[in-house]
């Protein structure tokens, strides 16, 4: 061994010292890092710290994205991997983000160390802080942007007023122009409306009018022009000579310069004949000052005839399938109450099968009608004064059974409170929201509904520990066809319709109704009513036991006046049921003759008659002193107002609107009234 070569020992103590060297000439100038195969940063030096304002427990672990500013697209950094990656180095300029959120600029060089088989173990990157750099690069860059803009300036300065004059000479024929299209567009528009349009000048003469006006007017367009537009439509508009524009209606917009809607209203062709419209009439105004006024027009008859049919429609579904319907219920309730004798319990499980099925049919029909008539605003209430606590409480009744099959328990606490309001369509709301809550609650769990009074009005609240409904979702369910979920409708029944009509309902009493939840948490439907103000009539007198009580006298009489025989029959066996002796009459007159013959105790009518119709029965019972006080049922397929209860009123009068009540309660309020009658016999024979 030569004596003056260095040990090994010496040579790696050298090595160690020059990398040393090395490692602090680049601590003190360069800002580096080193990674592994993987990215994640194994080692940083005090420069990366300072820079990054991360300390180095922050920073080892992590990848380079913790300094990532998002400025440079991800195709910048893939570019960089697939360098590195690949056995190369790579350098590059980098904007990164500090810790506080500041920007820094480091000109980077990212150097890969392989191991024997050519792989990368390790990264290297070695950078220069450029900030400032990139910021006089910037700051050059707007003083060039700025220096090149003032120049900009300067030569538009220069061409601006050769170029204003061409400018207008341009923008002149562009007017030009754009005046011809416009008039053109005009002139198309015009002519290619489907609507009526008819121009009028201050005293009313056509002044411009489209083929469409004068083709529905049974007039050529210069026939118009020029003419009082009134004197172009016989039937009715026809005014004197000396008239006065504001006595014609259609020269409304001209007199007070507003829009003017007329609905439904005849127009007159030249021929004599006439058409329905609707039309609008509009001002043309100028600086405050009318100038003249369009009408536009539409000929409604087709529309007419598809009301009509729609209405046709909506009549025979409340006769045809109502009347129907409530003998099939009636009779399947009758059977269920042991007309027959015992029920086998697979028997009785059919006949649940099928009344469930008739009511889920009948809540449909009665939902379809509804909307028609909240389209069509036809809703009819019939207000009286009734206690809130007494309507809850029928309402809960009669979910009862519906609440023990889903074994959910139903509870009902309200205190009495007055209202003036329509009972029928407030227990709908009720039962409506009560199916809602039992069908959406788990087995076990309790539905509550309450209600407190708030100062002039009244709140009730329905809750449910089901499974709630998104906050996206508590305004749209008021919507028609709207569920919470679409298999709703398959799983639980319905038709989407029932909160649509509840709030309609509701709105009409002067209320409001929402609804409160989260998902999974139930939900609460809570409505607001006017409580009743001031006197209002008193409540008929209903308390008296649904028992009757038997007199010396044959047993109580009933004429039920029904055309259909099936309904007739079924109501028959109900009053065979408790001992009352039944009569049926089909027709008016046969009404009239039974009353008269047989004197009944109460009278069951339905309106519809195949020689005429139960407003007829009542007018001739009301002219005969005997039986114009006849206690009367009115039961039937249509909704009926205020002023046509009024006119069907004879004594002691009870209305029912045949599948809006289920068949137990209209047995019920029945015979309590029956009951009524017979201990007023009773009395007056005693």
């Amino acid at each position: 061994m030569n004596e003056s070569s260095p040990s090994p020992a010496n040579l790696h103590a050298t090595l160690l010292k020059e990398l040393a060297d090395i490692k602090f000439a680049l601590d003190q100038s360069s800002i580096v890092a080193i990674t592994d195969a993987a990215g994640l940063i194994v080692y940083v030096n005090d420069k990366f710290c300072e820079i990054s304002q991360y300390s180095r427990a922050e920073l080892l672990g992590q990848n380079h994205r913790i300094v990532n500013s998002g400025f440079h697209p991800s195709a910048f950094f893939e570019n960089l991997w697939q360098t590195i990656a690949g056995g190369k180095v790579w350098r590059g300029e980098i904007r990164n983000r500090a810790k506080d959120g500041s920007i820094y600029w480091v000109d980077t060089t990212i150097v890969p160390f392989l191991d024997h088989r050519g792989h990368s173990y390790q990264y290297v990157s070695i950078r220069n802080d450029i900030t400032e750099r990139k910021r006089v690069e910037e700051a050059l860059r707007q003083a060039k942007d700025e220096l090149e803009r003032r120049v900009a300036e300067r030569t538009d300065d220069l061409s601006t007023a050769n170029a204003r004059l061409h400018g207008e000479l341009a923008e002149r024929r562009r007017a030009e122009k754009a005046i011809e299209l416009l008039s053109h567009q005009n002139e198309l528009i015009l002519n290619s409306a489907g609507e009526g349009i008819v121009g009028l000048d201050l005293q009313g003469r056509v002044a411009f009018v489209n083929p469409a006006g004068a083709r529905m007017l049974g007039c050529e367009v210069h026939e118009l022009l020029g003419q009082p537009f009134h004197e172009r439509l016989p039937g009715g508009w026809t005014a004197p000579p000396a008239y006065r524009m504001s006595d014609i209606p259609l020269y409304a917009s001209l007199i007070d310069a507003s829009v003017h809607r007329v609905g439904s209203i005849c127009f007159g062709r030249r021929d004599g004949s006439s058409f329905p419209v609707e039309y609008v009439s509009t001002p043309i105004l100028e600086q405050g000052q009318t100038l003249g006024a369009v009408i536009t027009f539409r000929d409604i008859t087709e529309r007419q005839a598809v009301e009509r049919l729609k209405a046709e429609f909506v009549s025979v579904v409340s006769h045809e399938l109502r009347t129907p319907l409530t003998s099939i219920r009636g009779a399947l309730g009758l059977l269920t109450g042991g007309l027959l004798g015992p029920l086998s319990e697979k028997g009785r499980r059919m006949l649940d099968i099928a009344i469930a099925n008739t009511d889920r049919l009948v809540r449909l029909i009665n939902d379809i009608l509804d909307v028609e008539r909240m389209e069509s605003g036809k809703v009819i209430l019939v207000r009286r004064r009734c206690d809130l606590a007494e309507l809850l409480t029928q309402s809960a009744d009669l979910m009862q059974s519906m609440a023990q099959q889903g074994g959910v328990m139903l509870l009902c606490e309200s205190k009495s409170a007055p209202l003036w309001a329509d009972p029928d369509r407030l227990i709908q709301t009720f039962t409506n929201l009560i199916s809602n809550a039992i069908k959406f609650s788990p087995a076990g769990s309790t539905v509550r509904v309450s209600a407190a009074c708030d100062g002039p009005q009244v709140q009730v609240r329905v809750v449910d520990q089901g499974r709630g409904i998104p906050a996206e979702k508590l305004e749209s369910i008021f919507e028609r066809f709207q569920q919470v979920d679409a298999s709703d409708s398959r799983k639980k029944g319905g038709t989407g319709l029932g909160l649509a009509i509840c709030r309609s309902i509701v709105l009409q009493h002067g209320g409001r109704l929402w609804a409160e939840s989260a998902p999974g948490k139930g939900s609460t439907f809570v409505l607001t009513l006017p409580l009743a103000v001031g006197e209002t009539p008193a409540l008929p007198d209903t308390s008296a036991s649904a028992d009757i009580p038997n007199t010396d006298e044959s047993a109580l009489k009933v004429l039920v006046v029904e055309d259909d025989l099936e309904l007739a029959h079924v109501l028959t066996v109900m009053f065979a049921r408790y001992g009352v002796q039944t009569l049926h009459a089909r027709t008016a007159s046969e009404a009239f003759a039974f009353c008269l013959d047989h004197h009944p105790d109460l009278l069951v009518l339905g309106l519809l008659l195949t020689d005429g119709d139960g407003f007829a029965v009542v007018n001739r019972l009301r002219q005969h002193d005997r039986l114009r006080l006849m206690p009367l049922v009115v039961y039937t397929v249509q909704e009926i107002d205020e002023a046509q209860r009024e006119r069907l009123k004879l004594g002691p009068t009870l209305f029912f609107t045949k599948s809006r009540i289920p068949p137990v309660e209209f047995e019920h309020q029945v015979l309590r009234l029956l009951a009524r009658i017979a201990r007023e016999q009773a009395g007056e024979a005693g």
